[in-house]
């Protein structure tokens, strides 16, 4: 089995590597490591507006990430308490966060002025428009929300603001007992683990603060809508839900990870992701098939029958297979199992 497939794009004079999903820049001044799919859609949409500047861009955007990660006090809120944000009106301006944190399925976002991506590359402005928003306010100082944001969220009413809870007699605790209501709060696995960004983990962690959701006073969005951002804000699972919005930038964000630059991005593929485990006394094997969302699983075997995942993993891939194999046309199994990978290739 030969090396991870390593891209390599010259932006600019400057070279950026994309190897097993996270794309890195090796330049002195302006490094970084970053999802290989965050890499595309920031090149794609910022990048004709940024030229050479977007590798710098980049790299402070990575570095004050960080500097907030080690801060330990404003955590990135998980994409399933996002999503379920944005649908109360069908948003499309999502302000906080950073280039390298914010979720991938707003057409438009940015931070306290610095525009991160919009669908015009010529747009500059990263200070709302008159269009449905989606806001973290803990990203933003009270001087900076009272000052550009909130002469603007007063002459709107179709606005969602994800706040921890809030001081008596902050400008914007204020702001929101007058012109808002909260309609939804929990306080459970609602943030990424810290770092997320740097690997493309999904995982979830939850913390002591608080979430809150809120919109504009005398607003009553879709009942069935709040009710899927209640059940968000109170998740319990380890990990945010594979990205497979069907919106035009999530699909863009598709396109620059392993699958897409397969060119396995579409639901039209007939992908299965595969994976095993032996943990806690159980060995197990599941699927995931990309085309219908459902998944796959069963128990392989006891425990003591295996040192490895190995014979997990081959059941797995094993799972693929018979539900495919009726299909008309090729199937595509992902693994993430060396072993499983040499193994199949000692029998071709």
């Amino acid at each position: 089995m030969g090396p991870p497939i390593e891209s390599v794009i010259q932006w600019h004079d400057l070279q950026i590597s994309t190897s097993e999903g996270i794309s890195t820049s090796s330049d002195f001044h302006h490094p970084f490591q970053i999802e290989g799919a965050r890499w595309h859609l920031l090149r794609t949409l910022a990048g004709p507006r940024l030229g050479t500047e977007l590798v710098p861009f980049i790299s402070r955007e990575a570095q004050l990430q960080r500097d907030i990660d080690a801060t330990g006090k404003i955590h990135c809120i998980a994409w399933v308490v996002l999503s379920a944000a944005r649908d109360l009106y069908s948003t499309t301006h999502y302000l906080g966060g950073t280039a390298v944190t914010a979720p991938p399925f707003f057409d438009t976002a940015a931070r306290s002025g610095t525009l991160f991506w919009h669908p015009d590359p010529t747009h500059i402005s990263g200070f709302p428009v008159d269009s449905p928003l989606v806001m973290a306010l803990a990203d933003f100082t009270d001087n900076d929300f009272r000052e550009h944001y909130a002469p603007h969220l007063q002459r709107r009413q179709d606005w969602v603001i994800l706040t921890p809870p809030l001081p008596n007699g902050t400008k914007k605790k204020v702001f929101l007992e007058q012109y808002g209501h909260k309609i939804a709060t929990g306080q459970d696995r609602v943030y990424r683990e810290r770092g997320w960004w740097m690997s493309g983990r999904d995982a979830l962690a939850s913390h002591a603060t608080p979430l809150e959701g809120w919109v504009s006073k005398g607003q009553t969005p879709d009942a069935k809508r709040v009710s899927v951002l209640t059940g968000a804000l109170q998740n319990t699972a380890a990990h945010d839900p594979p990205l497979f919005d069907s919106s035009k930038m999530a699909q863009l964000f598709r396109e620059g990870n392993e699958m897409g630059l397969l060119g396995l991005h579409s639901s039209a593929s007939h992908v299965y992701a595969t994976d095993g485990s032996l943990e806690g006394g159980h060995m197990g094997a599941g699927v995931y098939i990309v085309r219908s969302g459902k998944t796959l699983r069963c128990r392989v075997g006891r425990s003591r029958e295996s040192r490895t995942s190995l014979r997990m993993e081959t059941g797995a891939s094993y799972l693929a297979l018979e539900h495919g194999r009726d299909i008309a046309a090729p199937i595509f199994i992902l693994t993430d199992s060396a072993n499983h990978l040499q193994e199949l290739e000692g029998l071709g």
